[in-house]
């Protein structure tokens, strides 16, 4: 069976989340697709960034759990940027997307994406906010910067955007025709232009610790 669904999910120091994530995740493929089992069909890539503590090892025994997990080894901690696009040229599927492993973006958001491929003619779909639930200073910083962002190129991000968001074959191909070494996923989604699409989805606080990133 050949692959339609990859997701990448960058890790650094926080694979103790990556349980409860895949759990969570088979169970909204599964009703997704309507199978009892997602392995074949779907694979999620964790990418372990340079983690210094026993990510790799916990990885690992995921993937004995877990037939539909893969997991890459960077040599040193690169970045989440760098470690996603390392992902994405692994991904084997027909539809590639990325999210967090605290799920502040939840993997039931997932099918909400997806959906938009099938009544509309777009490359890639992004989650935004209505609500965010974190700090305010969290929500200030990142707001201030997609202004600064949009204002400085010309591009219309929207300012809630979220760390979810799919795309087609298509757009993961010319992505991964890119050659920068510094990289910032968003604003090369928008240089390589394509068809972009937004979607509102819901956003939870993370459950423990904080991010490592």
């Amino acid at each position: 069976m050949a692959v339609k669904y990859s997701f990448v999910v960058p890790i650094y120091n926080d694979a103790s989340l990556a349980e409860a994530f895949c759990s969570e995740f088979e169970t909204v493929f599964k009703k997704y697709i309507s199978a009892d089992t997602i392995t074949g069909e779907v694979e999620l890539i964790f990418v372990n960034d340079g983690s210094k503590d026993n990510s790799l090892q916990i990885l690992k025994e995921i993937c004995t759990k877990y037939l539909f997990v893969k997991v890459i080894d960077l040599s040193r901690n690169f970045g989440q940027h760098i470690a996603l696009s390392c992902g994405y040229s692994h991904a084997k599927g027909d539809y590639v997307g990325m999210l967090n492993v605290d799920m502040e973006d939840p993997p039931n958001q997932i099918p909400c994406l997806l959906d938009q491929f099938k009544n509309n003619d777009i490359d890639i779909v992004t989650g935004t906010y209505k609500h965010r639930n974190t700090p305010i200073i969290n929500k200030l910083t990142s707001f201030l910067f997609n202004f600064m962002l949009n204002n400085l190129t010309g591009y219309k991000v929207p300012l809630n955007v979220s760390t979810l968001r799919i795309m087609n074959r298509k757009f993961v191909n010319a992505y991964n025709a890119l050659s920068e070494k510094t990289r910032y996923l968003p604003g090369l989604e928008m240089w390589l232009g394509f068809k972009h699409e937004y979607i509102e989805i819901n956003h939870q606080k993370r459950k423990f610790g904080r991010s490592s990133y």
